[in-house]
């Protein structure tokens, strides 16, 4: 296949969809246990895929950090690492890239908004995200401001914001608009 570019063709959207730990032999057996052997799942009909190697520098298992930075930005990195070099120099995301071309861009999880696999677009913590715990979560929320990251859709940070209400049933509902002031967040 030749590249959109070299077709004359110039992508109005581009859409990025991440299966955290989806490997080819993950996509394998889901078209085995669900479309059979010879079937066909919808992923197998899109027009384009793409595939890459998202191993760690530093160790033979790749955790969220390392992988999601890879994708990201297109280095790879040691385990740990957001969206940071081994020597703690941020490397630029393609979200990043495309909010400084005046995009629109925003980041949907199903997991936590500050987990590591969407935060390799936006944030650059200076220390390993093992190194402090969750805590390094804390500085996220503020990373997407700064970066360009106009729409977050996905669940609240597990530190907690700074405001946690309680809902029905004992439960505690955190909300991340303490992050936000100026407004246009809905939580």
């Amino acid at each position: 296949l030749e590249p959109a570019q070299a077709q004359g063709i110039q992508a109005r959207n581009v859409i990025l969809l991440i299966g955290d730990g989806m490997g080819f032999s993950e996509v394998a057996l889901a078209r085995v246990a669900t479309v059979g052997p010879g079937g066909k799942l919808t992923m197998d009909r899109m027009p384009y895929l793409s595939a890459m190697t998202t191993h760690s520098l530093d160790a033979l298992v790749t955790d969220s950090s390392a992988g999601g930075t890879a994708i990201a930005s297109g280095v790879k990195t040691n385990n740990h690492l957001i969206g940071v070099n081994p020597d703690l120099t941020p490397l630029p995301s393609v979200l990043e890239d495309a909010a400084k071309l005046g995009k629109s861009t925003g980041l949907v999880s199903t997991s936590r908004i500050t987990d590591a696999t969407p935060a390799v677009f936006a944030a650059h913590p200076k220390v390993p995200r093992e190194a402090v715990g969750a805590a390094w979560e804390n500085e996220v929320p503020e990373a997407y401001l700064q970066n360009g990251v106009d729409v977050l859709l996905g669940g609240a940070s597990a530190t907690g914001s700074p405001s946690p209400r309680p809902e029905a049933g004992g439960r505690t509902r955190r909300t991340m608009s303490p992050w936000f002031p100026s407004g246009g967040i809905a939580s």
